[in-house]
């Protein structure tokens, strides 16, 4: 805490003749709330807020709610469908029924033969003016010819797809949390090898500059200036990579789901070598098993099979049963409101077979069935295009390493180069071309190095991800 007060206080004095600067304790403020929002995470710790975290992860889970909401409204076709109405009505006038003139015959013998009586016309007043009734109604469906199994197998099978889509999220986000952190731990160390690269380069500036001053005839102007170009360019070239790696660390924070604001310090310093290359074969056949594409492909063909089964279905007789109980509210109890008529109870037995719609069925089936061809073949080529990736993946891979073999040993050629050549400056036994030469060579190298590492872990995470495995340590580990 010192040595940043020492700090503030100096820089408030280099800026007194600003027209506007910051007081001590606002910079204090400042400075103490960037570091409450620094981070030290390792590679682990990024991938797992990533999965808690990350927009598309959680974006992705809800699939999988909408899949299991339409698999459990599949299952209520097992349930038996109660329902209760109610119907309330006022008429202008009740309903009459109209009664003909009859005349009714008897036994009785008169001098004319048996006596007739003559029954007049009448209005008979079937119901009152208001009715209300009430029913409740319970179906249950005893066969339904395979459908209602097959489509609780589609809706079974929707969930199984929704969750290889979360893992094929997942592990597409693990994919881009790697290679931003460990680019991240790259441009870290990028900027390092830049600013070393610029001290030993204005070391070599000073001691041109002092040899020239002297006067020895061993240095040249021209040696100087062009030590103080390259010194310069290398000034630039810090410059960029301090904004490569402050753009490494906005996007790692982006994928973890931190707030804006917050700047990750990755745990690692340097970028993980020699990891071993697996056999391609073994990883395709892991692929065949593990991949969430290819099992989400699989999953819409088991659930097109169940689709075929539910066509298939519509030949089928359906058979229920139904259970209905009335009841009758009428300010009558005459004619058709008479008490005993104002409740009922009604059970049965229903049958539906379809006879003829036109071909309609027989194009349903065939169509689902081209449609459940045509995902086996997408399956095949999927297969292949998965095993082709994995090949290119693999190869990438062990291309890097090799890179990786023959340029870390040109690095430390070129370190010990760069060491003599210094040491051989001094006591002015080479040119200073040589020294400025060897000193870039040694960065060059050393930034070729550290980007073949990366490309190592990259190549290796890529195989993570086509395999389905992505969220295994890079540092080793099996697939």
């Amino acid at each position: 805490m010192n040595l940043r007060r020492t700090a503030l206080a100096g820089a408030v004095l280099i800026s007194g003749t600003l027209s506007y600067a910051l007081t001590t304790q606002e910079l204090l403020q400042s400075i103490e709330l960037s570091a409450r929002n620094e981070r030290a995470l390792s590679r682990d710790e990024c991938v797992k807020l990533a999965q808690e975290n990350n927009r598309l992860c959680k974006i992705s889970e809800y699939d999988v709610k909408i899949a299991r909401a339409l698999l459990n409204q599949a299952k209520s076709a097992y349930w038996p469908s109660v329902s209760a109405g109610l119907v309330a009505g006022v008429m202008d006038e009740p309903l009459i029924f109209g009664y003909p003139a009859s005349t009714i015959p008897t036994d009785i013998p008169t001098s004319t033969g048996p006596l007739e009586i003559d029954v007049p016309a009448q209005d008979i007043e079937m119901t009152g003016n208001s009715i209300v009734m009430a029913s409740l109604n319970l179906k249950y469906y005893v066969y339904t010819g395979g459908i209602r199994p097959a489509i609780n197998e589609q809706a079974r099978y929707g969930v199984e797809y929704a969750e290889q889509g979360v893992r094929r999220t997942e592990q597409e986000v693990i994919y881009d949390v790697e290679r931003a952190y460990y680019g991240a731990v790259l441009t870290r160390k990028l900027v390092k090898i830049a600013d070393e690269t610029l001290q030993r380069m204005e070391a070599t500036l000073e001691l041109t500059e002092r040899l020239y001053q002297e006067g020895s005839g061993f240095v040249k102007k021209t040696d100087y200036l062009k030590n103080k170009t390259v010194v310069e360019v290398i000034r630039s070239i810090k410059s960029s990579m301090e904004t490569m790696q402050f753009k490494a660390d906005t996007a790692l924070v982006n994928l973890t789901g931190l707030p804006r604001g917050t700047r990750i310090i990755p745990r690692d310093t340097e970028l993980p070598g020699d990891v071993p290359v697996p056999d391609a074969e073994q990883l395709i056949m892991q692929a065949l098993d593990a991949n969430p594409q290819l099992a989400g492909v699989r999953a819409g063909i088991g659930a097109y099979s169940a689709r075929v089964d539910e066509a298939r279905g519509s030949y089928k007789p359906k058979i229920g049963l139904f259970a209905t109980y009335v009841h009758t509210y009428s300010e009558l109890d005459t004619g058709m409101m008479h008490p005993d008529n104002k409740n009922f109870i009604g059970v049965g037995v229903g049958a539906e077979l379809p006879l003829f719609e036109g071909f309609r069925n027989k194009n349903r089936v065939l169509e689902v069935s081209l449609e459940l061809q045509k995902l086996q073949a997408q399956e095949n080529a999927l297969i292949e295009g998965i095993a082709l990736l994995i090949q290119h993946a693999h190869a990438e891979l062990a291309s890097a390493q090799e890179r990786e073999v023959s340029t870390g040993n040109g690095l430390r050629a070129a370190a010990e180069n760069r060491d003599l050549n210094v040491r051989a400056y001094q006591q002015e036994l080479v040119e200073t071309e040589d020294v400025i030469e060897a000193q870039f060579m040694e960065a060059f190298l050393d930034v070729n190095y550290q980007k073949t590492l990366y490309e190592v872990i990259e190549a290796r995470a890529r195989l993570n991800m086509l395999v389905g495995s992505g969220s295994a340590p890079i540092d080793g580990g099996t697939f």
